[in-house]
């Protein structure tokens, strides 16, 4: 990767990630040198933390991209338009297995927003990696508009697919850990000529496989009973569950929902979508889970923020797992 340097995006993946490598938060030198103007280059040849750091990334279903946003030639940091970087597969490299990721490595651009239009005024609104590292979802959106459509790029030929995603708003790309697709979240096509003034309202969560068409796209959610609901979606580490968040406007409160997906090699296209935090009295936000224990990060009771463990086999005992202080926990 080259020595450019990184962007709050950046930093903060790196934290995430550093307070889950072996349980053990990675030493501050790392995170402090981000902090400093550091490159992630001159962080790794002055130690192996930042590869460490970087192998969880990958681990993390990173694959083949990096996920370390850094400037481009003339970018000023604070400009929202990054660069994507790839590394070329080693040789003799198990098809079939993540690309290794080591940050000495030379780069390969796979995504310029730069390039998305000649006016510039495209740009990038999301972007995922599959846990296998062949594709690349990403949002492109014109003209400053909130719709988006998704693309699927291909990193191994660094061409898009052909699999065009219309009509989505406020929302990313969670894959499957198998690779085959990614839940999104889609509102109605509106009628034409209105898709800058109608109202948006009923959200559904669907899911797309690779290489069908959007119309194929199964329906995993929606609540015509609450059209103003919004769904974002996320899969655990292990790609064992569905994570749903549920808002409704601009309010800090939400619900939290889950639906277990089995096997995360061939996960169950039926789903059950369960309700867990349904009270809408609170911010819940979903940290990370051992098996079926979820960790979430909520204000309830705790206005400076407390971390709680949630079994989903027993949700209703659930246990505090960092108390809330006078310091506060803003996030996990």
């Amino acid at each position: 990767m080259r020595p450019e340097q990184i962007g709050q995006e950046a930093f903060v993946q790196i934290g995430a990630a550093a307070q889950r490598i072996d349980d053990t938060p990675v030493g501050g030198s790392v995170l402090d040198g981000l902090r400093g103007g550091l490159s992630v280059l001159d962080l790794a040849q002055r130690g192996g933390e930042c590869r460490r750091v970087a192998g969880e990334l990958r681990r993390g279903g990173v694959g083949q991209v990096l996920a370390l946003a850094a400037y481009g030639e003339g970018q000023e940091p604070g400009d929202e338009r990054r660069q994507h970087e790839a590394e070329e597969p080693g040789d003799g490299q198990d098809d079939d297995e993540p690309a290794s990721a080591t940050l000495a490595a030379p780069g390969a651009i796979v995504l310029d927003p730069n390039t998305l239009s000649k006016d510039g005024t495209t740009a990038l609104s999301t972007a995922a990696a599959s846990h296998d590292g062949r594709h690349l979802a990403y949002g492109a959106s014109e003209s400053g508009s909130d719709w988006q459509v998704i693309l699927v790029r291909d990193l191994r030929t660094g061409e898009d697919r052909a699999d065009r995603v219309r009509w989505v708003k406020f929302s990313g790309a969670a894959w499957t850990r198998d690779g085959r697709g990614f839940f999104y979240s889609r509102y109605p096509e509106p009628a034409a000529g209105a898709s800058l003034r109608e109202a948006n309202l009923h959200q559904e969560l669907r899911y797309h496989v690779l290489g069908e068409s959007q119309n194929a796209d199964r329906l995993i959610y929606r609540r015509p009973d609450q059209p103003e609901w919004g769904y974002d979606a996320s899969v655990t580490d292990d790609g064992r569950y569905l994570i749903l968040q549920v808002w409704h406007g601009t309010d800090r409160r939400n619900r939290l929902y889950y639906a277990e997906l089995g096997d995360p090699d061939s996960p169950l296209e039926e789903v059950e979508i369960v309700p867990l935090l349904d009270g809408f009295d609170a911010a819940y936000h979903f940290v990370g889970n051992d098996g079926p224990v979820f960790y979430v990060h909520t204000d309830r009771d705790a206005p400076r923020g407390r971390l709680v463990a949630i079994d989903t086999r027993a949700p209703d005992a659930g246990r505090e797992w960092i108390a809330e202080s006078e310091a506060g926990l803003v996030g996990a």
